[in-house]
């Protein structure tokens, strides 16, 4: 090997090494500069994470407040009790198993997960959230729901009214 050539192969070792250093260089800096950033805005308390919503057809929501509703009012109609959390959400999923074995439920809107229809069912007691005052739904303890007694008549309301205190007073 000539040592020419040698020279040659020892300078673009160099080069090489020299590329990667730089690119690394500067990979650093980027970094840096991001962690500096997150650091101010952590400083100034200004950072917040970007707040995601989801791209829901039309309608979906409104469908799963509803059949959250009538999981409510069934369950009180049939055993006389408040609902759970869990019990409207596998009431929610059985509704919309047997609308979509119907064809009833549209196919693009799919089984919503326990976490979307707990959230449409904290919506459905606040009437800022629902639009509807009185609401339909109560929450008389956390996780635990009821028909919203103002929403009845009479001897209705009663019992309504009797089973709230009752689970608001732990009996």
């Amino acid at each position: 090997m000539s040592e020419e050539y040698a020279t040659l192969l020892r300078w673009v070792a160099v080069e090489e090494a020299r590329r990667k250093v730089e690119e690394e260089w500067k990979r650093l800096r980027e970094r840096e500069e991001q962690l500096l950033r997150v650091e101010a805005a952590l400083r100034g308390a200004r950072a917040r994470p970007p707040s995601f919503k989801p791209e829901l057809p039309q309608g979906y929501l409104d469908a799963l407040r509803s059949l959250a509703v009538q999981s409510v009012y069934g369950r009180w109609n049939r055993e006389r009790r408040a609902s759970t959390l869990a019990e409207i959400s596998a009431d929610v999923k059985k509704a919309i198993r047997r609308l979509m074995a119907l064809g009833e439920w549209p196919r693009g809107w799919g089984l919503p997960s326990k976490r979307t229809i707990d959230r449409r069912v904290n919506e459905l007691h606040r009437p800022e959230e629902c639009g509807q005052d009185p609401p339909p739904l109560l929450c008389v303890k956390p996780g635990v729901y009821m028909p919203h007694p103002a929403r009845f008549e009479d001897e209705a309301r009663r019992r309504v009214e009797e089973a709230v205190a009752a689970l608001r007073s732990g009996r």
